[in-house]
This record gives structure tokens, C-alpha cells and sequence, in this order.
């Protein structure tokens, strides 16, 4: 199954005996695929990155639990390559960049010192992954593989390993 979303594509690989039931599945992983992009997405004006890049220091904003998450992610990722990635993209022409604040209990995110252009881009893209085989293990599928942009891949089979013969991935030719 493939759907068209976060300016890539998305496909879904489902083992399942029932072909209309695998086919809701995928549509519902899609669903959730677009649910993620509608919250990350610094395309979109009212999604919450947006509205989170728009804040003026002392300024916060509630944010959904999925989008706090991700952005917990990003930050940790900043953390580990010291700072080689970074979510930001940098404060507006000539201010320097400002600094996220985040409260996990309230969900209330901040910025201090200047703004802060967020840019989630594959980390999104593989969060939204993650969400959607959330939802294909909700309906109770055992083996799949997603497709996220072609350049992540995530897949998940049963725990009988005499039935888990694994997914062969392959770059270029006929895989």
C-alpha cells in the first residue's frame, strides 16, 4: 500500500490472510502517517512546529503529547552528536538563535533568548513511522515493513521465530 505524505511517499508491506483487513490497516497507519505530518511539518502555518518557530521569548505554547515526543527526540539527538545534528534552523536574519524550553509535565514548550526555526524533517518522518506500525500492531498485525521516503525503513514480525524468516532489503537492481 503507498500513500502520498511529509513531501515523500510512504508505503506499507503487511502479511495478513485477509487482504480487505490488511488494506484498513494501512489506510489507518496512513491516517496516523497524516495526523504526525499535520503536527511536525514547518510547511504547514497552524501545525504545531509552525506555531512553536512563530513564539517570541516568553511566549509558551501546549503542545500534543506526539509532538513533544518527537521533539524530546530530536533534542537527545543533539545531545548525543554534540550538536552535529540540530533540529533548528537557525533564529530570523541577523538575531541569534534562541534556546527550547520544555516542561514534560504540562507539555508546554517555550523559547528564550530569540526565536527558534525547527526543522524535524527525517527525524519526523521516521517518528511518523514509528506511529504508524503502533497502529498496525493495534490491529493486531504480526509482520510488516514501512517505507518511509525510500530512506526509512522500519519493519516488525511476530515473536515465533520458526515463522519469522525476516524481510530481505536490497538497494538498487531488482530488490
Amino acid at each position: 500500500f503507498r500513500h502520498d505524505a511529509m513531501a515523500t511517499f510512504f508505503e506499507v508491506r503487511i502479511v495478513n490472510a485477509d487482504a480487505a483487513y490488511a488494506a484498513q490497516a494501512a489506510q489507518a497507519a496512513f491516517a496516523g502517517i497524516d495526523r504526525t505530518e499535520a503536527r511536525l511539518s514547518r510547511f504547514l502555518e497552524d501545525s504545531e512546529v509552525s506555531q512553536i518557530s512563530q513564539l517570541r521569548p516568553g511566549e509558551v505554547l501546549c503542545v500534543s503529547a506526539e509532538a513533544f515526543e518527537c521533539l524530546e527526540q530530536a533534542l537527545a539527538l543533539q545531545e548525543l552528536t554534540h550538536g552535529a545534528f540540530d533540529p533548528a534552523l537557525g533564529g530570523a536574519a541577523g538575531a541569534a538563535p534562541g534556546q527550547l524550553l520544555m516542561d514534560r509535565e504540562s507539555l508546554l514548550v517555550s523559547v528564550e533568548g530569540g526565536p527558534v526555526s525547527l526543522d524535524l524533517g527525517a527525524i519526523g518522518k521516521g517518528f511518523a513511522l514509528d506511529l504508524a506500525a503502533e497502529e498496525l500492531r493495534a490491529w493486531d498485525i504480526a509482520h510488516a515493513l514501512l517505507n518511509g521516503g525510500g530512506s526509512s525503513l522500519l519493519a516488525f514480525s511476530g515473536s515465533d521465530p520458526a515463522a519469522n524468516r525476516g524481510w530481505e532489503i536490497g538497494i538498487g537492481g531488482d530488490h
